[in-house]
């Protein structure tokens, strides 16, 4: 496989991703929280990020990463996420998928705790974790009329010890049926 090769980890996790809103599509749980249909309870965001890679000690290694992300709410305080991003500066990939519990008040659109699990893929170790790892981050919607939101995430990786932070401003966008007929963006 070449430099330029998205590789199979992350196209592994754009399956994933892909497959969980092809069956929220077309199927609609009972227990989705957000409203009556599965498109309702799932969100998009894309924007910006500062990363940064750590051994133990201070950061060593730090990135500015564009990400786009899908959230799916089963219930009010569980959610599946699945996430992209590439590095600028190393011109790389990397993606993730993981389970989240909120732990704030899930009604509160403008701020959230959560913590988490789930599994980092990447290429190459110097440009993220590629394992499972435990998790957790806050969100916090800086204009209440406004759909950006400024998050901050911590990582540990469960075989090697890695750390991993970040820092991001995202827009967040959710997809709603128009008349049980047409799937139309929405925004917050």
């Amino acid at each position: 496989m070449n430099e330029r090769t998205v590789d199979r980890w992350t196209m592994r996790a754009l399956l994933a991703v892909l497959i969980l809103l092809a069956v929220g599509f077309f199927f609609d749980p009972p227990t989705c929280h957000a409203g009556d249909s599965p498109w309702s309870a799932t969100s998009f965001s894309v924007g910006g990020q500062g990363r940064w890679l750590s051994r133990g000690g201070l950061p060593n290694d730090s990135q500015v990463e564009a990400v786009g992300n899908v959230a799916f709410s089963l219930t009010p305080h569980v959610s599946l996420t699945g996430g992209v991003a590439y590095g600028f500066q190393d011109a790389y990939a990397r993606s993730q998928v993981d389970a989240r519990i909120t732990a704030s008040n899930p009604d509160d659109e403008n701020f959230n705790v959560w913590v988490g699990a789930g599994r980092y893929f990447t290429r190459y170790e110097s440009d993220g974790l590629d394992e499972w790892a435990g998790k957790g981050g806050i969100g916090w919607r800086l204009f209440d009329a406004k759909p950006f939101i400024l998050g901050a995430t911590s990582a540990y990786g469960f075989d090697t010890g890695r750390q991993c932070f970040s820092a991001s401003l995202v827009y967040v966008f959710k997809i709603a049926r128009s008349n049980n007929t047409a799937v139309v963006p929405v925004h917050y």
